[in-house]
Protein backbone atom coordinates (compact mmCIF):
# COMPACT_ATOMS: atom_id res chain seq x y z
CA UNK A 1 0.00 0.00 0.00
CA UNK A 2 1.52 3.38 -1.23
CA UNK A 3 1.13 5.89 1.71
CA UNK A 4 1.66 9.32 1.04
CA UNK A 5 3.63 11.59 3.63
CA UNK A 6 4.25 15.47 3.49
CA UNK A 7 8.15 14.60 2.95
CA UNK A 8 7.06 12.38 -0.15
CA UNK A 9 4.67 14.76 -1.70
CA UNK A 10 7.63 17.81 -1.40
CA UNK A 11 9.54 15.50 -3.74
CA UNK A 12 6.34 14.19 -6.32
CA UNK A 13 6.78 14.42 -9.59
CA UNK A 14 3.47 12.81 -10.83
CA UNK A 15 2.85 14.66 -13.95
CA UNK A 16 -0.97 14.02 -13.51
CA UNK A 17 -1.02 15.23 -9.86
CA UNK A 18 0.84 18.65 -10.87
CA UNK A 19 -1.11 19.16 -13.59
CA UNK A 20 -4.20 18.97 -11.87
CA UNK A 21 -2.65 21.20 -9.04
CA UNK A 22 -2.97 23.91 -11.62
CA UNK A 23 -0.67 25.19 -14.84
CA UNK A 24 1.41 28.67 -15.07
CA UNK A 25 -1.40 29.73 -17.21
CA UNK A 26 -4.21 28.77 -14.14
CA UNK A 27 -2.57 28.42 -11.13
CA UNK A 28 -4.11 26.38 -8.53
CA UNK A 29 -5.30 28.06 -5.77
CA UNK A 30 -7.46 25.51 -4.20
CA UNK A 31 -8.72 25.79 -0.48
CA UNK A 32 -8.81 28.98 2.35
CA UNK A 33 -8.52 29.21 5.70
CA UNK A 34 -11.95 28.26 7.52
CA UNK A 35 -13.39 31.63 8.68
CA UNK A 36 -15.64 30.40 11.56
CA UNK A 37 -14.11 28.97 14.66
CA UNK A 38 -14.69 25.37 16.06
CA UNK A 39 -18.02 24.79 16.45
CA UNK A 40 -19.46 28.57 15.65
CA UNK A 41 -20.33 27.89 11.62
CA UNK A 42 -24.24 28.02 11.90
CA UNK A 43 -26.28 25.18 12.09
CA UNK A 44 -23.04 22.96 12.09
CA UNK A 45 -22.74 21.57 15.38
CA UNK A 46 -19.86 20.04 16.83
CA UNK A 47 -18.92 16.12 16.04
CA UNK A 48 -19.15 14.88 19.72
CA UNK A 49 -22.95 15.65 20.31
CA UNK A 50 -23.78 12.64 17.73
CA UNK A 51 -20.75 10.45 16.99
CA UNK A 52 -19.01 9.07 20.41
CA UNK A 53 -15.29 8.90 19.93
CA UNK A 54 -13.14 5.97 19.96
CA UNK A 55 -10.12 5.44 21.86
CA UNK A 56 -7.11 5.00 19.98
CA UNK A 57 -6.71 1.64 21.70
CA UNK A 58 -9.88 0.31 19.30
CA UNK A 59 -8.79 1.83 16.28
CA UNK A 60 -7.11 -1.61 14.92
CA UNK A 61 -9.66 -4.13 16.45
CA UNK A 62 -12.13 -1.64 15.12
CA UNK A 63 -10.42 -0.83 11.63
CA UNK A 64 -10.66 -5.08 11.00
CA UNK A 65 -14.24 -5.30 11.91
CA UNK A 66 -15.22 -3.21 9.55
CA UNK A 67 -12.92 -4.51 6.55
CA UNK A 68 -16.83 -5.69 4.57
CA UNK A 69 -18.03 -2.42 5.17
CA UNK A 70 -15.32 -0.10 3.76
CA UNK A 71 -16.82 3.01 2.10
CA UNK A 72 -13.97 2.57 -0.82
CA UNK A 73 -15.38 -0.81 -2.04
CA UNK A 74 -18.88 0.06 -1.29
CA UNK A 75 -19.06 3.71 -3.27
CA UNK A 76 -16.44 2.71 -5.69
CA UNK A 77 -18.45 0.36 -8.69
CA UNK A 78 -21.42 3.23 -8.04
CA UNK A 79 -19.63 6.35 -7.76
CA UNK A 80 -17.09 7.63 -10.51
CA UNK A 81 -14.38 9.62 -9.73
CA UNK A 82 -14.84 13.05 -9.75
CA UNK A 83 -12.25 15.23 -12.06
CA UNK A 84 -11.81 19.07 -11.40
CA UNK A 85 -9.09 19.05 -13.93
CA UNK A 86 -6.43 21.47 -13.22
CA UNK A 87 -9.51 24.20 -12.05
CA UNK A 88 -9.55 25.73 -7.99
CA UNK A 89 -12.61 24.03 -7.14
CA UNK A 90 -11.75 21.47 -4.49
CA UNK A 91 -13.61 23.34 -1.53
CA UNK A 92 -16.71 21.95 -3.36
CA UNK A 93 -15.89 19.12 -4.58
CA UNK A 94 -15.08 17.74 -1.76
CA UNK A 95 -18.41 18.87 0.27
CA UNK A 96 -20.30 17.41 -2.77
CA UNK A 97 -18.54 14.06 -2.71
CA UNK A 98 -19.37 13.82 1.18
CA UNK A 99 -23.32 13.92 0.34
CA UNK A 100 -23.09 11.71 -2.64
CA UNK A 101 -22.01 8.90 -0.85
CA UNK A 102 -24.20 9.73 2.83
CA UNK A 103 -27.24 10.03 -0.09
CA UNK A 104 -26.37 6.53 -1.38
CA UNK A 105 -25.78 5.44 2.42
CA UNK A 106 -29.17 6.21 2.92
CA UNK A 107 -30.65 4.13 0.19
CA UNK A 108 -31.18 6.83 -2.78
CA UNK A 109 -29.93 6.05 -6.20
CA UNK A 110 -26.77 7.04 -6.66
CA UNK A 111 -25.90 9.82 -8.83
CA UNK A 112 -22.90 12.21 -9.13
CA UNK A 113 -23.97 15.84 -8.33
CA UNK A 114 -22.92 18.86 -10.21
CA UNK A 115 -20.25 21.03 -8.26
CA UNK A 116 -20.82 23.97 -10.38
CA UNK A 117 -24.16 24.03 -9.43
CA UNK A 118 -22.89 24.77 -6.06
CA UNK A 119 -19.65 26.49 -6.68
CA UNK A 120 -21.37 29.33 -9.36
CA UNK A 121 -24.09 30.90 -7.08
CA UNK A 122 -21.30 31.20 -4.55
CA UNK A 123 -18.40 32.63 -6.11
CA UNK A 124 -19.90 33.48 -9.72
CA UNK A 125 -17.81 32.21 -12.72
CA UNK A 126 -14.42 32.80 -10.92
CA UNK A 127 -12.11 30.06 -10.39
CA UNK A 128 -10.01 31.30 -7.66
CA UNK A 129 -10.40 28.47 -4.47
CA UNK A 130 -12.32 28.92 -1.33
CA UNK A 131 -13.55 27.90 1.87
CA UNK A 132 -15.68 24.47 2.53
CA UNK A 133 -17.60 26.42 5.32
CA UNK A 134 -19.23 28.24 2.23
CA UNK A 135 -19.59 24.78 0.29
CA UNK A 136 -21.71 23.65 3.20
CA UNK A 137 -24.34 26.17 4.17
CA UNK A 138 -24.73 26.54 0.07
CA UNK A 139 -25.17 22.79 -0.36
CA UNK A 140 -27.96 22.63 3.47
CA UNK A 141 -29.94 25.95 2.16
CA UNK A 142 -29.92 25.12 -1.72
CA UNK A 143 -28.48 21.95 -2.17
CA UNK A 144 -26.96 20.39 -5.38
CA UNK A 145 -28.46 19.13 -8.79
CA UNK A 146 -27.33 15.89 -10.58
CA UNK A 147 -24.78 16.06 -13.20
CA UNK A 148 -26.26 15.40 -15.69
CA UNK A 149 -28.29 18.94 -15.57
CA UNK A 150 -25.24 20.50 -15.45
CA UNK A 151 -22.01 18.87 -16.45
CA UNK A 152 -18.28 18.92 -14.83
CA UNK A 153 -16.29 21.90 -15.09
CA UNK A 154 -18.54 24.08 -16.93
CA UNK A 155 -18.32 27.95 -15.20
CA UNK A 156 -21.38 28.69 -17.53
CA UNK A 157 -24.61 29.03 -15.88
CA UNK A 158 -26.01 29.38 -19.05
CA UNK A 159 -25.43 25.83 -20.28
CA UNK A 160 -26.52 24.11 -17.69
CA UNK A 161 -30.04 22.53 -18.23
CA UNK A 162 -32.93 25.33 -16.50
CA UNK A 163 -33.71 22.89 -14.68
CA UNK A 164 -31.29 22.32 -12.49
CA UNK A 165 -32.34 25.62 -10.15
CA UNK A 166 -35.29 23.09 -8.93
CA UNK A 167 -33.65 19.60 -8.79
CA UNK A 168 -30.86 21.13 -6.38
CA UNK A 169 -33.46 21.26 -3.74
CA UNK A 170 -33.74 17.42 -3.50
CA UNK A 171 -30.39 17.06 -2.30
CA UNK A 172 -30.32 20.24 0.56
CA UNK A 173 -31.48 17.89 3.57
CA UNK A 174 -27.95 17.33 4.72
CA UNK A 175 -26.16 17.69 8.30
CA UNK A 176 -23.13 18.63 8.00
CA UNK A 177 -21.33 18.25 11.88
CA UNK A 178 -17.09 20.17 13.07
CA UNK A 179 -14.62 17.55 13.61
CA UNK A 180 -11.95 18.82 15.72
CA UNK A 181 -8.92 16.98 15.62
CA UNK A 182 -7.58 13.56 14.15
CA UNK A 183 -9.05 11.64 16.65
CA UNK A 184 -12.95 13.02 15.71
CA UNK A 185 -11.85 12.20 11.58
CA UNK A 186 -10.91 8.53 12.34
CA UNK A 187 -13.87 8.17 14.84
CA UNK A 188 -16.08 9.49 12.61
CA UNK A 189 -14.70 7.16 9.39
CA UNK A 190 -15.09 4.59 12.29
CA UNK A 191 -18.56 5.08 12.36
CA UNK A 192 -19.30 4.62 8.46
CA UNK A 193 -19.33 8.16 7.36
CA UNK A 194 -17.55 10.26 4.81
CA UNK A 195 -15.53 13.45 6.24
CA UNK A 196 -14.62 16.85 4.48
CA UNK A 197 -10.66 17.32 4.95
CA UNK A 198 -8.63 20.90 4.56
CA UNK A 199 -5.37 20.38 4.16
CA UNK A 200 -3.11 23.74 4.53
CA UNK A 201 -0.08 22.35 4.08
CA UNK A 202 -1.40 20.91 0.40
CA UNK A 203 -3.66 23.94 0.19
CA UNK A 204 -6.32 21.38 -1.01
CA UNK A 205 -9.47 19.46 0.30
CA UNK A 206 -10.73 16.19 0.29
CA UNK A 207 -13.27 13.64 1.01
CA UNK A 208 -11.70 11.46 4.29
CA UNK A 209 -13.18 7.72 3.64
CA UNK A 210 -11.51 4.90 5.64
CA UNK A 211 -9.19 4.58 8.12
CA UNK A 212 -6.15 2.33 6.89
CA UNK A 213 -3.67 0.54 9.26
CA UNK A 214 -0.17 1.79 7.41
CA UNK A 215 1.99 0.09 10.27
CA UNK A 216 2.14 -2.04 13.62
CA UNK A 217 0.65 0.77 15.23
CA UNK A 218 0.11 3.60 12.95
CA UNK A 219 -3.69 4.76 11.38
CA UNK A 220 -3.37 6.51 8.03
CA UNK A 221 -6.70 7.51 6.37
CA UNK A 222 -7.84 6.92 2.89
CA UNK A 223 -9.03 9.94 1.24
CA UNK A 224 -10.97 10.33 -2.17
CA UNK A 225 -9.39 13.21 -4.54
CA UNK A 226 -11.24 14.64 -7.40
CA UNK A 227 -8.03 14.03 -9.40
CA UNK A 228 -9.80 11.52 -11.68
CA UNK A 229 -8.42 8.52 -11.67
CA UNK A 230 -5.06 9.44 -10.25
CA UNK A 231 -3.96 6.65 -7.23
CA UNK A 232 -5.94 3.69 -6.52
CA UNK A 233 -9.22 4.90 -8.18
CA UNK A 234 -9.17 8.10 -7.16
CA UNK A 235 -7.91 7.83 -3.52
CA UNK A 236 -4.72 7.32 -1.81
CA UNK A 237 -3.96 6.60 1.93
CA UNK A 238 -2.14 9.62 4.07
CA UNK A 239 -0.34 9.10 7.31
CA UNK A 240 -1.74 11.35 10.87
CA UNK A 241 0.47 14.08 9.86
CA UNK A 242 -0.64 14.71 6.45
CA UNK A 243 -3.99 13.60 7.11
CA UNK A 244 -4.62 16.14 9.82
CA UNK A 245 -6.93 19.16 9.08
CA UNK A 246 -6.12 20.65 11.87
CA UNK A 247 -6.74 24.63 12.06
CA UNK A 248 -8.15 24.49 8.56
CA UNK A 249 -11.29 22.16 8.77
CA UNK A 250 -12.69 18.71 8.48
CA UNK A 251 -16.32 18.72 8.78
CA UNK A 252 -18.62 15.26 8.79
CA UNK A 253 -21.68 14.84 7.04
CA UNK A 254 -24.43 12.72 9.16
CA UNK A 255 -27.18 10.86 8.03
CA UNK A 256 -30.44 12.65 8.22
CA UNK A 257 -31.66 10.26 10.78
CA UNK A 258 -29.14 10.59 13.34
CA UNK A 259 -30.31 11.95 16.38
CA UNK A 260 -27.95 13.60 18.98
CA UNK A 261 -26.24 11.16 21.80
Amino acid sequence: MEVITRAQWAQEKDEAALRRHGTPAIPYEGVHPRVYGYGQLPNVPEARLYVKKIDRAEWPERIRERAARRLFERTRPVLPNHDQDGHSSCWVQAPVRAVEIVNFLQGRTPHLLSVESVLVPIDGRRDRGGNPEDAIIQLQTMGACHQDLWPANEFNEKKADPRWAIERYEHKLIRFVDLRDYDDQISFALHDLPHVVALEWMRHAMCGLDPEMIGRNEVGLRMDNSWGEWGDHGTKVYDEESATAGSWGAWGVLLTTMAPL
